[in-house]
């Protein structure tokens, strides 16, 4: 089967590991998600993503905080970023 993408890969293709963003939002395959990243820890998950191969994990965070992620998520390719003037990429 011929990827609807340039970018996608089979999941025996993905890395072994890769930075997970939790975000509660859903990221659908071969859809488009747009984050706003500000806070310390997001920017060092983004900037690791963008020096290997712009890979990140998008987990959604439980409604009880305690329980952590759920188990299940996207592998997201970072595509195009920019810098705001208030500091957020």
């Amino acid at each position: 089967m011929k990827p609807k993408y340039p970018f996608t890969q089979s999941f025996d293709d993905l890395p072994d590991q890769i930075p997970i963003f939790s975000y509660s939002n859903a990221l659908l395959p071969g859809g488009e998600l747009p984050l706003e990243l500000s806070k310390p820890d997001e920017l060092l998950l983004f900037f690791k993503a963008l020096k290997s191969d712009q890979l990140i994990g998008i987990v959604q965070p439980r409604k009880e905080a305690y329980l952590g992620t759920y188990q299940v998520g996207c592998a997201g390719r970072i595509r195009q970023y920019r810098e705001r003037k208030d500091g957020r990429w």
